[in-house]
């Protein structure tokens, strides 16, 4: 992607000491999109049973909220 050739430009054009918290960053973010994927997946698409009570329905609002934040970071 765009973005991805700018980072690896900014990096290689940086200062040296940024390649390794950068490169940190990146696999953060990949493996928060990989848990994202397991998490949904899990909860089936954040998809309530019928028969989900009020509990259920506010863990299900927050973790959307919480996915479609972190995906935003991302």
């Amino acid at each position: 992607t765009v973005r991805a050739t700018r980072s690896a430009n900014a990096v290689q054009g940086g200062h040296p000491m940024i390649a390794n918290p950068i490169s940190c960053m990146r696999h953060d973010h990949e493996d928060h999109a990989t848990r994202i994927a397991e998490l949904l997946a899990l909860a089936d698409g954040f998809a309530l049973p019928r028969d989900a009570n009020v509990d259920w329905q506010a863990l299900y609002v927050g973790l959307r909220k919480f996915v479609n934040d972190l995906r935003a970071h991302i």
